[in-house]
């Protein structure tokens, strides 16, 4: 954990700003869950026997540049002990954050194992060019159990500690004649969505909605 921004003496030991989870694929890939952070989420620790010892993190920016590691950025957190060679349990209470491909056709499969519903954010690639034209499919995988509901960055400023994603539903026409947020809760059918965007600047690449559909097989 990043704690304070300076060293020795004089850190500040109740100013956190970020956590580097290890990729280590030999006990499980955690960039496999954290690189899809949400700005806005919360974490929290726990011990080894449950009991809580920080569960108000906010979740502001996930770096995953470095191979080994995931970095999480958290705006100012809380005071907390962290102790040498303890194994603490994290858990995330999140959105889901998916950059799409740098390219005019996204294909994505969503598999939501929970049993609740989780909203799924999407936003453009950082090197995405202002005015490209954006085709998005996303399925209901296999194995999906709770609701994968869908969202997009239409406006996005800052980074690390001070990023601000504003994101908005993807709407579609409900079959009778009035408007639905988009939601995929199951496979077995062949439930696919079609969403349209271009890529704007507002502050960092963000998403203008053109349309969607939602299509059931």
């Amino acid at each position: 954990m990043r704690i304070g921004d300076t060293s020795g003496a004089g850190k500040d030991a109740s100013t956190v700003t970020a956590i580097y989870f290890d990729n280590d694929s030999t006990t499980g890939d955690r960039s496999g869950t954290v690189k899809y952070l949400q700005e806005g989420g919360t974490i929290a620790f726990r011990n080894t026997s449950g009991t809580l010892v920080v569960d108000n993190f906010t979740v502001k920016a996930i770096d995953t540049s470095n191979a080994n590691y995931t970095i999480v950025y958290v705006a100012s957190g809380p005071s907390v002990t962290i102790t040498n060679n303890t194994t603490y349990r994290v858990d995330f209470a999140t959105d889901v954050r998916i950059e799409l491909a740098n390219q005019t056709y996204n294909r994505i499969a969503l598999v939501n194992q929970s049993s609740g519903a989780q909203n799924v954010v999407f936003v453009p690639h950082p090197d995405a060019t202002f005015g490209d034209y954006i085709v998005l499919e996303v399925i209901a995988g296999s194995g999906n159990v709770g609701a994968n509901i869908l969202f997009h960055v239409h406006y996005s400023t800052g980074a690390t500690t001070t990023l601000n994603d504003v994101y908005k539903a993807v709407w579609w026409m409900n079959g009778t004649d009035s408007v639905s947020t988009i939601s995929l809760d199951y496979s077995g059918y062949g439930q696919v969505a079609m969403a349209h965007f271009r890529v704007v600047d507002y502050g960092n690449p963000s998403l203008a909605y053109i349309g969607a559909d939602r299509i059931l097989g």
